[in-house]
């Protein structure tokens, strides 16, 4: 993890952390703007703009989520506003009124950021289970391993870089395990994988 959000880091060790949050100024009216082509029908956008107390953002009562092309969306029919990860995102579905992926889609929300996180550990030492998904994007191709229930089974250490214009930030090093999901169906209890071309 590069220069990580503390809140995501405390969800990865299975929130055997406490943090500490002071929040900011409030921020109203944020527009987020996705590209066209920089979106996909059932995929996650997470907000840009968090609450610091991880509640969900608070939408613009008019327009909400407005498509380039084909106007306001509604929600429940066009798309859902979720959770992943300790983030809140939308996910826009591939409905009739949603009638290309080749335009902005616009999200008006308003929310009210962290000014500081304090991160404490110590004496929790039985880390919970949690889902993890990781992402990688390469000339257009996107291929994404999805593991059901892993668990951070080294805590975590911190990788400092030479303080210079090339150097890569300072990041957390942690190591999951990954386990079977009993609740699932037989051969679907680990893991699925995905891979999918941008469409230009």
């Amino acid at each position: 993890m590069w220069e990580p959000d503390l809140q995501v880091l405390k969800i990865a060790r299975g929130n055997i952390d406490n943090t500490i949050i002071t929040e900011g100024t409030e921020v109203s009216g944020h527009e987020q703007v996705i590209a066209s082509g920089g979106w996909d029908y059932n995929h996650f956008i997470e907000l840009t703009g968090q609450n610091a107390t991880g509640t969900q953002p608070t939408f613009d009562s008019t327009h909400p989520v407005v498509a380039g092309t084909d106007g306001d969306l509604v929600l429940g029919t066009d798309y859902e506003i979720v959770q992943y990860g300790g983030k809140w995102g939308i996910i826009i579905k591939d409905s009739v009124t949603v009638t290309t992926k080749s335009q902005t889609i616009t999200i008006k929300y308003t929310y009210t950021p962290a000014a500081g996180v304090t991160l404490t550990t110590g004496g929790a030492d039985i880390p919970g289970f949690l889902k993890l998904r990781l992402t990688n994007v390469t000339s257009g191709k996107t291929t994404q391993f999805l593991f059901h229930k892993v668990q951070n089974t080294t805590g975590f250490s911190v990788k400092m870089n030479a303080d210079s214009g090339t150097a890569k930030p300072n990041g957390f090093v942690l190591k999951f395990h990954a386990v079977l999901d009993p609740t699932r169906d037989s051969i679907r209890e680990l893991d699925q994988l995905y891979s999918w071309y941008k469409e230009e």
